[in-house]
């Protein structure tokens, strides 16, 4: 090291200009220098966190997009499982209407002994007098519904209840075994059938 440069150290200075930050033994740390007018700005990616706003951008659309699909399916999933929910309910109701229907006094046959309504044996007689009005009464169901009885043997229908609309949003069907009983002192075999819509 010239003289110029031992004199530049006495007084503080390194020979390009720099200033001596940390002096341990005969070692010094010089400091970097600022970034200077005559270079211009660039956009880049270094230790000091320069960076171009360019550069975010794909980081942004990734967080987006995540959420984004977080919450579609969020939303989705809920919305299946408030649909199986009201499906349930409307399933068990439309099992209790079937179960009321296979016992409602006023369209049973009664028993040649006990003389009491037989669950589910029918009387056609009975099931030909019978009315929508009177049958809603009696089951006091909340929602729509239409409940048919069907003689296997002979292919007669009795049909209780409203029409089915073509597009009902959610219908459920529950079918029971039955027996109806003929004029003529016969039983033939039958299926009630119970449709329940919103």
């Amino acid at each position: 090291m010239g003289q110029k440069g031992r004199m530049a150290n006495e007084q503080g200075r390194l020979p390009d200009g720099g200033q001596r930050t940390a002096y341990c033994g005969q070692r010094t740390t010089p400091v970097r220098r600022p970034l200077s007018a005559e270079r211009p700005f660039v956009f880049r990616r270094d230790r000091r966190a320069i960076g171009g706003f360019f550069e975010e951008i794909p980081a942004f659309v990734v967080v987006v997009l995540s959420v984004s699909l977080f919450l579609v399916a969020a939303y989705t999933t809920l919305g299946r499982l408030g649909q199986d929910r009201e499906l349930s309910s409307l399933q068990d109701e439309c099992q209790r209407l079937c179960r009321a229907f296979r016992g409602y006094e006023a369209v049973l046959e009664k028993g040649q002994i006990s003389m009491e309504p037989e669950s589910g044996v029918f009387e056609a007689g009975k099931l030909d007098a019978l009315d929508y009005s009177t049958l809603q009464g009696a089951l006091n169901s909340p929602h729509l519904y239409n409940l048919t009885v069907r003689d296997l043997l002979t292919g007669q229908n009795w049909s209780f209840g409203c029409g089915l609309p073509a597009g009902a949003a959610m219908k459920v069907k529950v079918s029971s075994a039955a027996v109806v009983a003929n004029g003529n002192g016969g039983h033939d075999p039958a299926r009630i059938g119970v449709v329940m819509w919103e």
